[in-house]
This record gives C-alpha cells, structure tokens and sequence, in this order.
C-alpha cells in the first residue's frame, strides 16, 4: 500500500469516527455541531477517563505499599 492510499484510509477512519461521534453526540446538543466541535469533545471525554484511569492506578500502586507495610 501506498503513502498515498494509507492516507486516504486513514482520512476514511477518521469521518467513520466523527460520524460515530455526532451520531451519540448531536442528539444531546441544542444547536448543531461542527466535526471539530465533535473532535473537541472526542479529545476531552478520553483526556477525562486517561485521567481517571491515571488516578485508578495511583491508587492501587498506594493501596499496595499500604497493604506490603501491614505484612
């Protein structure tokens, strides 16, 4: 496959997955949204779960320092 051709697929991936996205998005808005309104909120709704996944895995690296001083 060409530079040129796995530019295009990827191009078609990422319409694929705006549309997916303004389908789940859109009806939950009162004005309509543009594809990079739909980028925008793809981009802050998976920085906000990176962050909580981040804060999951803190906790647990500190639950198991706790729990090795206990034993």
């Amino acid at each position: 496959m060409t530079v040129r051709q796995d530019r295009i697929r990827e191009r078609g991936e990422r319409n694929k997955s705006i549309e997916r996205a303004l389908d789940v998005w859109q009806p939950r808005s009162s004005r309509k949204l543009t594809s990079e309104d739909v980028r925008q909120i793809a981009e802050n709704t998976t920085g906000f779960f990176r962050i909580l996944l981040e804060w999951q895995a803190k906790e647990r690296a500190l639950q198991e320092r706790e729990s090795e001083k206990l034993s």
